[in-house]
């Protein structure tokens, strides 16, 4: 019976279960710029943004097929995102703020 129920686990495990998790890229928010502003990143990596400007930001997606925003981020508060499609993104409170995510299409998203 334990064979039986190690074979049915292993045989009917999650595709995610062996998925290795995405790089982590930084984005520093300071001086009223997203530095750096352009990022070419492999699918399944994470951006996350961190506010060290004294003033609070946010991060929006231009797109509105992918729409996504982050919640207000005060000095020194971080938020993370996972990217599995290219976008754009701005401050929507200081909208000369802008930034971009190429996603490098060579690299496969792991099942």
């Amino acid at each position: 019976a334990a064979l039986a129920a190690t074979l049915f686990f292993f045989s009917h495990r999650s595709p995610n279960a062996e998925k290795k998790p995405g790089r982590v890229h930084m984005v520093k928010i300071q001086g009223m710029t997203f530095t750096p502003q352009h990022l070419q990143i492999s699918p399944g990596d994470s951006v996350t943004w961190t506010n060290d400007d004294i003033v609070p930001h946010a991060v929006k997606s231009t797109d509105a097929k992918n729409a996504w925003e982050s919640q207000l981020l005060q000095a020194h508060d971080s938020w993370t995102k996972v990217f599995n499609e290219s976008g754009s993104y701005l401050c929507p409170f200081h909208p000369v703020m802008t930034g971009d995510v190429t996603l490098d299409r060579a690299t496969p998203i792991a099942p």
